[in-house]
């Protein structure tokens, strides 16, 4: 039952972050745009234990910041070695034609929520200040940042820029537009709606530029691994200063990047919007990264995504030639019965692959009744069938897991023989039966509330809480009024997908708020706050994380996965270098490294 297409995943320390490649050498032919100086250094790496300097990552990671006030040591970026004559590099050129499932409501980064969003913009607005690095999304890529340390005590921050970092129409990116960023996010101007990710990126208390490309960031508690949770995918840095803040002026709160011609300073531009056509992006001669022989980023001239909002549609326009790649998201990530049609049809002109896009999980809301009930919220884990929902909606193309992504180093190696999770259904059958009938549970009236993308899933579940001996409705709302609802404590009983790489962009989704999981637990607080706050190695955060699931699943069942469901995507095989992230499709979809070859 698994869909992993691409290798096993090297698990690297999550503090440990990789540096860009940022060596010059002269890049392809085109127009040049403004440049930075070349050789930037190498970030600094992750904090090691007070008063010592931790030991040097792998990946080109840097050593880790010392005790306060102390900057880890960078490593400076060395010359790349020449590759043997006989390996050709990548050529340049070319054009991909790529579907999206459909439009989104909204373009700014800090009001939507959706892989179309990233799909369509991530080659625009391509990461925050760092990213999931694009070879393995387990480890942090400093991107933006030349080095940066961080005080013994996890509250402060002290950032360095790279200097050759540009806005789509040549003004530099510095330290003001972070600071703008943030500010945004947490402290919009009135009439501006908070961002929508804003758990993700705190506690941030202030932030404060030093000069053009240096700032500190201070946060209002101790987050030791603070940078992990910029890596969200759908907290891109879309909002230039000099464009947004004239806007704001002028009584326009609301301002959108759309509005302001979507600029960025990723590895594409924008060119052109037909709305419920298509999105059209070209190649920035002036994007700072270099492939590993020295060559500008990216390859191709352009990209055209086609929005096909039918899954039989799209699937019919990969194999006349329409498209060359299929969408990324849920209900149009290919199905086995798909993905043997155009095998059928297209034989080796096409490659698969993909990800573990998120996990599919039962939710309660534990702050209202009767889901406050533990025996209630044990009783829903105990009686569903994983093995057999992986089974009816993914042919089994899907991975039986917890809270934390199987291919991290966070899970609990012995999910599996876990009650509820373990294949064997007859002893936790009857438990949740005789949990049902103790707690005079039997013909509740339930509303499963699902987002109308999962009706498969959602219709098993419900299928699963009747049997159980509840009497359970499916209720299927579009996506607005799903993920509008979502953290609103609007919902009961209902099903999300809780992202995250590492326990700070994962756990900030459990709480109270705009959190997705509601609860009001002092004890899974406490356990918060010691892997995010006080945890400075790799053994301490491993071993809290797989505390802090055993606690949410096995003791509490705050969430009942009831599977991690895959994403599987379809090229055509002239399409090299295609990103297949390990985790949620949504990661590594600026295709910077994307190339067109027919040899």
């Amino acid at each position: 039952m698994k869909l992993r297409t691409v290798g096993s995943l090297s698990i690297v320390a999550v503090l440990l972050f990789v540096v860009a490649a940022c060596t010059g050498a002269e890049g392809p032919p085109g127009p040049q745009g403004p440049a930075g100086p070349q050789g930037v250094p190498g970030a600094a790496g992750a904090a090691g234990a007070e008063g010592q300097e931790g030991t040097a990552g792998s990946k080109g990671a840097a050593g880790a910041a010392g005790a306060e006030g102390q900057q880890g040591a960078a490593a400076v970026v060395q010359p790349t070695t020449a590759p043997p004559p006989t390996v050709d590099k990548p050529a340049y050129g070319g054009s991909l034609v790529h579907s999206v499932r459909r439009e989104s409501k909204s373009y700014d980064p800090m009001q939507a929520n959706g892989t179309e969003v990233r799909s369509l913009t991530a080659g625009i607005f391509p990461a925050n200040i760092v990213r999931a690095d694009p070879d393995d999304v387990f480890v942090i890529d400093n991107y933006t940042l030349a080095n940066w340390s961080m005080s013994s005590d996890g509250t402060t921050y002290s950032l360095e820029l790279r200097n050759d970092i540009f806005w789509h129409d040549g003004v530099q990116f510095t330290a003001d537009d972070v600071k703008f960023w943030f500010d945004l996010q947490f402290n919009p101007p009135e009439g501006r709606k908070p961002s929508i990710h804003s758990q993700f990126l705190g506690p941030v208390d202030s932030v404060v530029v030093n000069d053009l490309l240096n700032l500190t960031v201070t946060l209002s508690t101790p987050r030791t691994g603070w940078l992990a949770g910029l890596v969200y995918p759908f907290a891109a840095m879309a909002h230039p200063k000099h464009l947004f803040e004239p806007e704001i002026a002028n009584e326009n709160p609301n301002v959108s990047p759309d509005q302001v011609g979507w600029v960025g300073f990723g590895p594409f531009k924008f060119t052109s919007h037909r709305k419920g056509n298509d999105f059209v992006i070209e190649r920035n001669p002036s994007y700072f990264l270099k492939d590993k022989f020295g060559q500008q980023l990216p390859y191709l001239d352009s990209i055209t995504y086609v929005i096909i909002t039918d899954p039989t549609t799209m699937v019919a326009a990969f194999k006349t030639g329409r498209i060359a790649a299929t969408s990324r998201g849920s209900g149009h990530h290919l199905s086995l019965e798909q993905i043997d049609s155009i095998k059928g049809d297209l034989g080796d002109q096409a490659v698969f692959g993909g990800a573990l896009h998120f996990p599919y999980a039962v939710m309660t809301n534990s702050t209202m009744k009767p889901w406050d009930d533990v025996n209630l919220r044990k009783a829903v884990s105990l009686y569903l069938d994983r093995q057999t929902a992986c089974e009816a909606v993914h042919s089994g193309q899907c991975e039986i897991a917890a809270m934390w992504d199987p291919g991290s180093g966070y899970v609990n190696s012995d999910v599996l023989e876990w009650p509820g999770y373990r294949a064997d259904k007859t002893a936790d059958r009857a438990e949740a039966k005789k949990l049902i009938a103790d707690g005079g549970y039997e013909g509740l009236k339930v509303e499963f509330t699902s987002w109308d993308a999962w009706s498969r899933s959602g219709e098993f579940t419900v299928n699963e809480l009747n049997a159980l001996g509840l009497d359970a409705s499916l209720k299927l709302v579009d996506a607005g009024t799903f993920f509008g609802g979502l953290g609103t404590g609007a919902f009961g009983l209902y099903v999300t997908g809780t992202l995250g790489l590492h326990p700070e962009d994962m756990l900030p989704q459990f709480g109270l708020g705009g959190s997705w999981v509601q609860i009001d637990d002092p004890k899974f607080e406490e356990m918060r706050n010691n892997i995010l706050g006080k945890a400075t190695t790799v053994a301490e955060r491993y071993s809290l994380a797989q505390e802090i699931e055993r606690y949410v699943i096995q003791e509490q069942a705050y969430m009942s996965v009831l599977f991690w469901e895959p994403g599987t995507i379809a090229v055509r095989s002239f399409v090299k270098g295609y990103p297949f992230p390990a985790q949620n499709m949504s990661n590594n979809n600026n295709l910077e490294s994307v190339r067109i070859s027919h040899a």
